[in-house]
């Protein structure tokens, strides 16, 4: 029916995969996972700017820069909580053996690398 087809076509899955089609190539690259969700046009918007920012650097200097690179988003609602878990599979943990923790304050992004010290200079 008309109203269960707009429903679907504004679920979470179908945006980012909307979002993420240039870089999908073979299907294998990008894999989508986990609860979907009914999305507003708010969120959408706010969502698909996250998700496009996140591509866009995996693009230019993480895991879809190069052609081993994956990424997995897995979505989740646990009682009245979304959560949205980007992993990507290369860079910093790949290429200089450490580690990334990002903390989306309301004021802003904090990323936090860590790697050993002899690794910079290879």
């Amino acid at each position: 029916d008309h109203e269960g087809f707009a429903r679907s076509a504004r679920s979470l899955h179908n945006l980012i995969k909307a979002i993420l089609e240039p870089w999908a190539e073979d299907g294998e690259r990008i894999h989508v996972a986990g609860d979907d969700a009914v999305i507003g046009s708010a969120a959408a918007t706010s969502l698909a700017l996250a998700i496009h920012e996140c591509a866009t650097n995996a693009v230019k200097y993480g895991a879809l820069s190069a052609a081993e690179g994956r990424v997995e988003i897995v979505c989740r609602t646990a009682g009245d909580t979304f959560e949205l878990v980007w992993r990507a599979r290369r860079s910093i943990a790949g290429d200089l053996g450490g580690t990334i923790d990002t903390d989306w304050a309301p004021e802003g992004l904090t990323l936090r690398i860590t790697a050993p010290a002899e690794r910079l200079e290879t």
